[in-house]
């Protein structure tokens, strides 16, 4: 099985602050792909498209988990005026791993066929370099491509402006392309298909993100009166929420009883409003934390003392950080969204996102009774091991060698 895996998204990614979900299937899929003989990886940088073998992709997976970037880009970063730029220092740093590189206007074709073998299957799992050009570059071979959400299209009161229209122009050439599509839910398969509809969808298959079980073992629990939200501070994530439901439960509880709350995640776009509340709240610094992205270790501390994972969010294709906590013992309070009824069964306690009340109730009970009532921990979360087998099956059953 030959592989070429576009790592166009990590490559953007890297350096500039924590990967998010999607980063992150991306880098497991790089480990995934470093796994197999002969591993190719492909991404457009700042000047052209770049083709790296298995050293490169080895490189760009250790500085995806840390490494330090260059200080400074290399001469040709410099030329175009963007050398301290994380983005090109890194592009830079794995410019010498380069098996073939071409720029953008030209030569696409020309290099994807002298080096990759026909019967390589092209994987594109970040949502990134969706154009018609990487996809005729790369035919007559075969296309995998993982659609983790159509949120731009279904809440488009959730994206900048003008990420719907280019949302629905990419998920046009999947159509046209793909001979495959991979997603992460049965929920976001079935948005698929409707987007698609009347028009069929290419197959689709409902493949669950893993988790990363070595950085996730259970914690032994020690909870301080404190919950915790994890995602970036943006509308979708419906933080507002959380900030009435801390109101409220002050006003009642007052300040000795009333828990702490504390918010990981960098913060987002498009919400001038709820920021500036936040940084003028009164419980600020006292009873509500905002901690920015936190290192693993941190993080991990901080799940350790808390009595419940807090996650509102308004719209979700899949829902990360729930899972997470659930894998370490924690106990999750989250939106009644469909998806997470799927992907968290009876695990979760769901309320409304649009109900503070209910949300200060349910807090409230956990802390008089020192338990979520849940069903025992999680025993069949997803893992990357299974993820994978099922990737390999669907090369072998849709695209046939």
């Amino acid at each position: 099985m030959h592989i070429l895996l576009d790592v166009t998204r990590l490559v953007s990614r890297i350096g500039q602050s924590q990967l998010t979900g999607v980063d992150r299937v991306e880098r497991a899929y790089l480990d995934f792909a470093l796994g197999l003989p002969r591993p190719l990886f492909f991404y457009r940088s700042t000047r052209g498209y770049v083709l790296l073998g298995a050293e490169g992709g080895r490189a760009l997976a250790r500085f995806a988990d840390g490494a330090d970037l260059p200080a400074r880009g290399d001469i040709l970063s410099h030329l175009i005026w963007r050398g301290r730029h994380p983005r090109h220092r890194l592009q830079a740093a794995l410019r010498k791993f380069a098996l073939a590189r071409c720029p953008h206007f030209t030569g696409l074709s020309r290099m994807i066929s002298a080096h990759v073998p026909s019967e390589a299957v092209y994987l594109n799992v970040g949502h990134a370099n969706l154009s018609p050009a990487v996809f005729e570059a790369v035919q007559p071979r075969k296309v995998l491509v993982y659609v983790h959400d159509v949120i731009p299209l279904t809440h488009p009161q959730f994206t900048r402006a003008g990420i719907s229209a280019r949302f629905e122009q990419k998920l046009s050439q999947v159509g046209r392309y793909a001979d495959a599509i991979l997603t992460n839910s049965n929920v976001s398969k079935q948005a698929i298909c409707d987007w698609f509809y009347p028009n069929p969808s290419p197959p689709c298959h409902v493949l669950y993100p893993g988790l990363d079980h070595a950085k996730n073992l259970p914690l032994p629990r020690n909870p301080q009166r404190r919950f915790l939200m994890i995602g970036t501070i943006e509308p979708r994530k419906n933080h507002a929420l959380l900030l009435d439901t801390w109101d409220a439960l002050f006003a009642e509880m007052g300040p000795d009883d009333c828990p702490e709350l504390h918010l990981v995640g960098q913060r987002g776009w498009a919400a001038p409003d709820l920021l500036q509340r936040l940084d003028q709240h009164l419980l600020r610094n006292t009873k509500i934390f905002e901690h920015g992205a936190l290192p693993d270790a941190e993080l991990r501390d901080l799940m350790q003392s808390a009595n419940a994972l807090l996650f509102p969010s308004l719209a979700e294709g899949f829902g990360y950080p729930p899972l997470e906590a659930l894998q370490v013992g924690l106990p999750c309070i989250v939106s009644d969204l469909p998806v997470h009824r799927e992907v968290l069964k009876t695990y979760a306690i769901f309320l409304s996102p649009l109900d503070p009340q209910a949300w200060k109730t349910q807090i409230k009970e956990i802390l008089l009774s020192g338990s979520s009532g849940l069903a025992s921990p999680m025993d069949d979360l997803p893992n990357w091991k299974d993820h994978f087998r099922a990737v390999q099956a669907v090369i072998s059953d849709d695209v046939r060698e």
